[in-house]
């Protein structure tokens, strides 16, 4: 469920690289190989079933949501969210789905071995701690639906919400989603080989943590500006990347990386393209120039984007475009190694 204004509010905290809402992307080049080796136990099948039947009988759930700004009267409108096609795969560990809210229809695929937590809070709470994380933005003030709605605050690299009538139901579905994200994560992969001179896998995921750990502070912040709604808004943050780990094999855990998150997981087996490319070219900031935003100043920064079989996109900030180019490298031969699929270059 998302209004014009939390739309855009999720595209300015996606900037940062954490988003709490879903967004719609373009479909990615390459298709992953299956992230197992085994078939999926009875028990995690049984559970993503009824995980995926507990969010289809949702049905279409309505509200009305006002939105306060600081020197502004309120405003309100009505909004909805549908989920129209839910598919809980325990043989891909995926959740793919395809729901309508009041801005159209949004399709995309969540993998469980990225989820890094699952809450479960009224919608307003979820929403107004996306909003108040814009420490620097005095504009927007709170967010309250009526009536109230619970969501299941999915911790991933983007936020995901999905609502539900009452906090019973929320809470039966969280239930199932983490114990589906647990079976999930304990599921064995074996990695490729590397060529003969190749860097193995461990070497190579220890070259991408020296480099985002080295290189400091970047800063994503970008002006923005759009006459008809009256205001000009900051879009981003400092990114610091202070820890990064693999605590599970193909999965590299990043932490500190911007605001509204202390953990981001990134499966390399589920890479689907890799570029770097200038700040303003980026999914969030691209979809806001489309929707009739003006960027006024941006720093020097370059984006790595690392996007998903599903089309959702993710960010790796740099203020350096070699070293962006090298980690890119690497990445995408740690995916091959891993099993997604991408050009043979060692970094």
């Amino acid at each position: 469920m998302k209004s014009i204004l939390v739309g855009i509010l999720a595209l300015t905290i996606a900037a940062t690289g954490i988003a709490w809402t879903q967004q719609s992307a373009a479909p990615a080049q390459l298709t992953p190989a299956s992230p197992q080796t085994a078939p999926a136990s009875p028990d995690l099948a049984v559970t993503m079933k009824a995980m995926e039947e507990e969010l289809r009988s949702v049905g279409r759930l309505t509200s009305t949501e006002t939105i306060s700004v600081k020197g502004k009267p309120p405003y309100s409108y009505p909004v909805s969210w549908e989920p129209m096609s839910v598919d809980a795969d325990p043989k891909t560990c995926s959740l793919r789905v395809v729901e309508r809210d009041e801005r159209g229809t949004h399709n995309y695929a969540i993998y469980l071995e990225e989820i890094a937590g699952v809450g479960v809070l009224t919608l307003e709470d979820s929403i107004n701690a996306g909003v108040s994380a814009l420490n620097n933005e005095p504009s927007f003030h709170s967010i309250v639906f009526e009536p109230s709605l619970y969501s299941v605050r999915v911790g991933s690299w983007h936020q995901h919400n999905f609502e539900f009538q009452t906090r019973e139901s929320a809470e039966q579905f969280a239930a199932l989603l983490r114990e589906s994200v647990n079976q999930c994560s304990a599921v064995p992969v074996t990695p490729r080989a590397p060529a003969i001179g190749s860097p193995s896998l461990t070497e190579t995921i220890s070259f991408i943590a020296d480099k985002l750990t080295a290189q400091g502070v970047v800063s994503a912040l970008a002006n923005m500006t759009k006459d008809d709604l009256g205001f000009s808004m900051p879009v981003g943050s400092d990114i610091n990347i202070s820890k990064v780990s693999s605590q599970a094999t193909c999965v590299i855990q990043l932490n500190d990386i911007g605001m509204d998150t202390d953990e981001v997981r990134l499966s390399l087996r589920r890479i689907g393209k890799i570029e770097v490319i200038k700040l303003k070219d980026s999914q969030p900031f691209a979809g806001m120039l489309q929707n009739g935003w003006r960027i006024t100043s941006a720093p020097s920064t370059f984006v790595l984007e690392i996007t998903a079989p599903g089309g959702e996109s993710k960010e790796l900030y740099f203020s350096d475009e070699t070293l962006a180019n090298r980690v890119a490298k690497a990445i995408n031969h740690a995916a091959e190694l891993c099993g997604a699929g991408a050009n043979k270059e060692p970094f």
